[in-house]
């Protein structure tokens, strides 16, 4: 309530799993946006994953997007596979094979398995040209000048 935002993200985490307190995903999610609107990349990765999944709040992909994208172009490994994904199958913005080639790269260069399997099958819906551009967008992306 101070306005601490690693406290706020820990006190998310606490009511999302019920450690401490009853398991509350609206509370996890308000003490998430407070620590998120403060900067906090676990935060934001963490209240996009329940906007994307409609725990405790409405489903909306735009907020989804929106939070998981704050993490993602920080380096949030885990975000920018949620985003790759998200571009893969336009959950809140357009559908975009090259972006989600790029941001699925971006996290797999992390070590995030699930991206891997995304730029796999990706490879198999694009052509050579698609995947050439996507792998400059990685290197804008790194650059910290991507959408």
């Amino acid at each position: 309530e101070q306005g601490d935002s690693g406290a706020q993200s820990i006190l998310g985490q606490m009511y999302f799993a019920g450690h401490g307190v009853h398991q509350n995903y609206r509370t996890a999610a308000y003490w998430w946006r407070k620590a998120a609107e403060q900067g906090d990349i676990t935060a934001a990765y963490n209240l996009g994953s329940l906007y994307l999944n409609g725990q405790g709040i409405k489903q909306s992909f735009p907020e989804a997007f929106n939070w998981t994208k704050k993490a993602a172009e920080r380096g949030f490994a885990m975000a920018q596979n949620n985003l790759g994904f998200m571009y893969a199958n336009g959950y809140g913005v357009a559908q975009d094979n090259i972006y989600a080639y790029a941001w699925g790269s971006l996290a797999a260069a992390q070590g995030v398995d699930m991206a891997n399997k995304l730029v796999v099958d990706l490879t198999t819906r694009m052509s050579s040209n698609q995947i050439a551009e996507a792998k400059r967008l990685v290197i804008t992306l790194r650059s910290g000048s991507g959408r």
